[in-house]
């Protein structure tokens, strides 16, 4: 599924590469639910991300948006 970054922190690699920009779209998918050991509580939702150097990362699911509710929510504030 294609989501937007909606998180404003960018991330990149060591080296300077950008593997995740806010505002851009990225290929995403479910990623199995994990629990927290301690407390038997269901921990943050994940997601995989493709990143821009090809790799598969996981990152949290509150930091994308899917594509059509993003450009539903930019066409409201633009006020078209």
């Amino acid at each position: 599924m294609n989501e937007v970054m909606i998180s404003k922190h960018d991330w990149q690699d060591g080296n300077g590469l950008w593997l995740l920009r806010y505002g851009k779209a990225y290929e995403t998918s479910d990623c199995p639910s994990t629990y927290d050991t301690s407390t038997g509580r269901k921990s943050q939702t994940l997601v995989v991300v493709t990143c821009e150097d090809g790799q598969y990362r996981v990152r949290r699911k509150s930091d994308f948006m899917d594509m059509a509710e993003y450009r539903e929510q930019r066409i409201d504030s633009l006020g078209i």
